[in-house]
């Protein structure tokens, strides 16, 4: 990798950054196993502390590809099938008795998404630390009507994840977080990433913000740069609100190990990896 391109990665991340007026980013890039790594802005608005490049970050919905390779694991152990319904594992949910394992992975079951649920909503953005329960987001999903029957659209559901998680908590008899660690995380030698059990990151971390995105106007269209508004700082977040759809933390090299895994699929029988990376179109249908 010559300077030249380095230089332009550069200039990408710190355009990306100022574009959308997050207040630091830290990315990488590998090409023929030669890295770049790259960031930009700053870790917390206050201080104008440098975003470090060995930063600890949650990685959000990231998280799914862990707990979507946890049920493939169990697939290849022989646990469970893809064409399993969820009514086998979870009981009482609507349509449980035709959603597929496979259709959760793809998003296509069209169980009710428990975080747009508003008095959901309400409760955690007032305390994202707030005790929580799996079963008060399967409570939260039995009090909705389904979104469409399971296979005749797709939405993107932080549901089917959750919920994937608890099936794989049971066929393991451990939690989903010692699931990840022992079938993953071990084996692939990724010792800066965490399924946390705690509402803490790991140091050293950028402070993470909830920008107030209802005081956007054409002084301040960026949701970091309104004073009258500032953001919230929100560093603890309970990982079992979240848990199996979006409670891992990681780094950017870790990351990098991952993405080249979920391309390989070392950790996976052959066909099952080619049905992860095999696509199926539905037209008209948004993700």
């Amino acid at each position: 990798m010559d300077d030249a391109l380095r230089a332009q990665l550069d200039a990408v991340l710190a355009e990306g950054v100022a574009g959308t007026g997050v207040p630091g980013a830290a990315a990488g890039v590998w090409i023929a196993g030669e890295p770049w790594r790259g960031t930009a802005g700053v870790a917390d608005l206050t201080t104008g502390d440098p975003y470090p490049a060995d930063a600890f970050a949650r990685i959000a919905s990231i998280t799914k590809t862990f707990t979507g390779t946890a049920v493939l694991l169990r697939v290849d152990a022989g646990d469970l099938a893809l064409d399993d319904v969820l009514e086998t594992y979870i009981p009482g949910i609507a349509n449980g008795t035709e959603i597929t394992i496979e259709q959760m992975l793809g998003m296509r079951s069209g169980i009710f998404d428990y975080t747009s649920d508003q008095a959901f909503l309400a409760e955690f953005d007032a305390d994202p630390t707030m005790a929580w329960t799996p079963e008060q987001t399967i409570e939260i999903i039995k009090a909705n009507p389904p979104a469409f029957a399971p296979g005749t659209a797709v939405q993107y559901c932080d549901s089917n994840y959750v919920l994937l998680g608890l099936i794989v908590e049971q066929l393991t008899g451990t939690t989903l977080g010692e699931a990840i660690s022992t079938g993953i995380l071990e084996p692939l030698g990724m010792s800066g990433t965490s399924y946390p059990t705690t509402a803490a990151v790991p140091e050293p971390h950028p402070t993470a913000y909830l920008p107030d995105l209802s005081a956007a106007d054409p002084e301040h269209p960026l949701p970091f740069d309104n004073a009258a508004h500032p953001p919230t700082v929100v560093n603890e977040v309970n990982p079992a609100v979240s848990a199996g759809a979006g409670a891992m933390i990681s780094t950017v090299e870790d990351l990098d190990v991952w993405a080249r895994e979920l391309g390989t699929g070392t950790l996976l029988a052959a066909e099952t990896q080619r049905k992860r990376l095999a696509s199926e179109l539905m037209t008209g249908q948004s993700v």
